[in-house]
């Protein structure tokens, strides 16, 4: 399942982006952001292990990555 992985620290998600790389349940997608100092991190993991991570780096934001969609097609509320 994709998620975004964030936070306004680039040296937390750098150090994020190598630990996850090298869990054999994660693959790191992507990353934006300059080379070394990301911005956000796109990761397929389990929603337990995504849990995991939001636990263990409470600076981190780490969230389900779910397509955007216009205001227009919400349909009825």
């Amino acid at each position: 399942m994709p998620h975004l992985v964030g936070s306004g620290d680039p040296a937390l998600l750098a150090r994020l982006a190598v630990e996850l790389a090298a869990d054999p349940e994660v693959t790191v997608r992507g990353q934006h952001g300059p080379a070394g100092a990301p911005t956000l991190l796109l990761v397929d993991m389990t929603a337990d292990r995504a849990e995991l991570l939001r636990r263990s780096n409470p600076a981190a934001t780490v969230e389900i990555d779910a397509p955007l969609e216009p205001y227009a097609n919400r349909g009825p509320r």
